[in-house]
């Protein structure tokens, strides 16, 4: 009887031991990722809406994983089930993108300038490579958006030649205006412009063409009839290949000194794009907003709000306030009319200064404004688990899924190479991130998640409060029609306190919907009281 007694009470010491084993298991492995598990939905209202996150892509990054070539349309395709598996409601294998925009994809010269409109890169891929790519894309509710740079042209585009020879063989006193007027339209041409910017003389004639700035790289006339149909003919041919769409590159540089003509210019072209497909989807940039912009009905992207640099950025680093940061997107909802696009890169890697350890909270918190304030976002690949500038060509090697099938199809060397720039990623592989509660990715595809839940975040008019915005705090209504949210976000590295008590959503005292963490605290809601950790997101429904 002692000896049974002893040996239970044995095995109750070793069952306590191994509870509070699991207890202290437990309390160490929480983190950001289970406390948003806790409260997020886990149903997606509305994952196919046409409000979306264009994954932004240059083919040549994604390598050949069986080679460690550079990348086509090809290899685009083969890693096309990262981007989306079709199903908006599971994200496991996949981050939830739901557009492609292509960009570096049409052929230019040694000075990046567009040689001719139609014509593809050769190195990424032919017409038939494109019309693949759409097709898979397509398939799995991706539409794609091709990036087109106008205004401008390559010195061995033929028009352009064709002007030269015309300038070039003109006779004393001669106007090219006069013997041919329809070719040296398509250009802007005077006289006398010795030393000024922007104007190459051609040869030794007395004429000038008008260049880009510190370039010999010739502006075309977009009000020229013989342009138009140009572009009419790439629209027309990339629309029969699967594209859906377009992305104009800085409008304010589309046609010089005159705002009214650059609106027009795209007023135009989206009438023909919608004209030979309804459907289509346009976006223009700008880095600087002018009246008639208002005029034009595509998604606009505000360069200035882009980059380390950029108004979103600085207020998640507490270079300007949460407050006037609210007043600067307020602003771009009103005058874009809510069409708002969102680039959270920029072409100078300047966004690397956030991709750092010390930083991390900060980056994620310009994701989560990105993500949950922009009817159209734009991540560039690499963006969702952090990779620098330096890492783009990378991005295959970290979404790479090491199963024994692809390893027998790779040969040893790329497959060497691909681990070893795998283990240079700054945050970790795809699948490590996957695995680590407090990732990057694991993040964005929270907010991602939050943004497909509640169809206000992307269609609803946006206010801010002014009376509970500080200099730390962003507080954002989003009321719709049929879906109304309050965005908090605390934007500093301590904790912050909201009172609620003057907010109601549909009539009733707020609630607790979503929340964004980038760490293990808890966001709050008691009487009316929200407590938010450093940088953090509660969304409130």
């Amino acid at each position: 009887m002692k000896m049974n007694k002893l040996f239970a009470m044995a095995i109750s010491a070793t069952m306590l031991l191994s509870l509070t084993g699991c207890q202290t298991q437990q309390q160490e492995t929480t983190s950001a990722l289970t406390l948003m598990n806790k409260i997020n939905s886990s149903t997606v209202v509305d994952g196919q809406k046409d409000m979306r996150i264009w994954y932004q892509i240059d083919p040549a990054q994604f390598t050949d994983r069986y080679s460690g070539t550079p990348g086509t349309f090809k290899t685009v395709v083969q890693e096309m089930n990262y981007f989306s598996d079709g199903n908006p409601q599971d994200n496991e294998a996949d981050v939830s993108m739901t557009g492609i925009l292509l960009k570096n994809v049409i052929k230019v010269d040694d000075s990046y300038a567009v040689s001719e409109l139609t014509e593809l890169n050769p190195t990424i891929g032919s017409d038939d490579d494109l019309t693949a790519l759409c097709t898979k894309a397509n398939s799995l509710n991706m539409p794609v958006l091709l990036t087109l740079d106008l205004g401008s042209i390559s010195k061995n585009n033929s028009q352009f030649n064709a002007m030269i020879q015309l300038v070039s063989n003109l006779k004393e006193d001669e106007d090219p205006y006069v013997v041919d007027k329809i070719l040296a339209d398509e250009f802007f041409l005077e006289k006398d412009k010795e030393g000024q910017d922007c104007w190459t003389r051609i040869g030794q004639t007395p004429y000038y063409y008008m260049s880009l700035p510190n370039s010999d790289i010739p502006r075309i006339n977009l009000d020229n009839q013989v342009w138009k149909q140009f572009i009419i003919n790439a629209i027309e041919h990339y629309f029969s290949l699967g594209v859906t769409g377009f992305y104009i590159m800085d409008a304010n540089n589309l046609v010089p000194n005159n705002e009214q003509k650059c609106a027009d210019f795209l007023k135009w072209f989206d009438s023909i794009c919608k004209e030979r497909k309804p459907e289509s989807v346009n976006l223009f940039s700008y880095s600087a907003w002018n009246d008639p912009l208002a005029e034009v009905p595509m998604y606009a992207a505000d360069l200035g709000a882009s980059g380390a640099e950029g108004y979103v950025a600085k207020a998640a680093t507490g270079s300007i306030s949460a407050r006037e940061l609210g007043n600067l997107i307020e602003q771009n909802s009103v005058r874009t009319q809510n069409m708002t696009a969102y680039f959270l890169g920029h072409d100078d890697g300047s966004m690397d200064l956030l991709r750092s350890e010390d930083r991390i909270a900060q980056y994620k918190m310009t994701l989560a404004l990105e993500l949950m304030l922009n009817s159209q976002v734009i991540i560039n690949a690499g963006d969702e688990i952090g990779l620098t500038s330096d890492q783009s060509n990378f991005i295959v090697s970290a979404i790479e899924d090491d199963s024994s099938s692809s390893d027998d199809a790779k040969n040893e060397d790329s497959q060497s190479e691909a681990e070893s720039d795998a283990a240079k990623l700054k945050f970790g592989t795809v699948k490590q991130q996957r695995e680590d509660g407090n990732s990057i990715l694991n993040f964005v595809l929270q907010a991602i998640r939050l943004r497909d839940s509640y169809d206000s975040i992307t269609r609803a008019n946006l206010t801010v409060s002014q009376e509970l915005s500080t200099d730390q705090v962003l507080v954002l209504a989003r009321y719709g029609n049929d879906s109304q949210t309050v965005l908090v976000y605390n934007l500093s590295n301590t904790q912050q306190e909201v009172d609620l008590s003057t907010v109601t959503i549909s009539g009733l005292p707020a609630e607790l919907g979503g929340v964004l963490l980038t760490g293990d605290q808890e966001i709050q809601l008691e009487n009316n009281k929200l407590t938010l950790p450093a940088y953090s997101m509660a969304l409130l429904k």
